[in-house]
């Protein structure tokens, strides 16, 4: 297969990639999912539901600071309210409160009232108040 073979799949080629590293996510099976996630990321840089699904994925294998890469690197990240919260809960995992409370006080106006809460709460917690 060539090295750029990956660069030129259709939508739906990619979409059942991404379906498949899903799969393996909810069969317990992370790694093998993270690594479909990276390649396809790196053949498709601009597929942000990809960009989210691995950062989010970095974030349940106690990642933070790669899932926080990875946020910080789409570039869109104050523009996407999925990828403000990926940055929040990366910023929080790795007590880095200072910066979570400025992230925070940006991304609430967009939350539920419930997931407003639950992200005071923790700030809360990782600020020892």
């Amino acid at each position: 297969m060539e090295a750029n073979r990956a660069e030129r799949w259709t939508e739906e080629e990619q979409y059942l990639v991404a379906q498949l590293a899903y799969d393996f996510a909810m069969q317990g099976r992370y790694g093998e999912a993270e690594v479909l996630l990276e390649g396809l990321l790196a053949a498709v840089p601009q597929y942000e539901y990809v960009r989210r699904t691995l950062a989010g994925l970095r974030l349940h294998l106690g990642k933070a600071e790669a899932a926080l890469g990875l946020v910080n690197a789409g570039g869109t990240a104050s523009e996407l309210t999925d990828m403000r919260r990926l940055r929040l809960e990366s910023l929080l995992q790795l007590g880095r409160t200072q910066e979570a409370h400025q992230e925070y006080a940006a991304l609430r106006p967009r939350l539920e009232p419930g997931e407003s809460l639950r992200f005071a709460l923790a700030l809360q917690v990782a600020t020892g108040n």
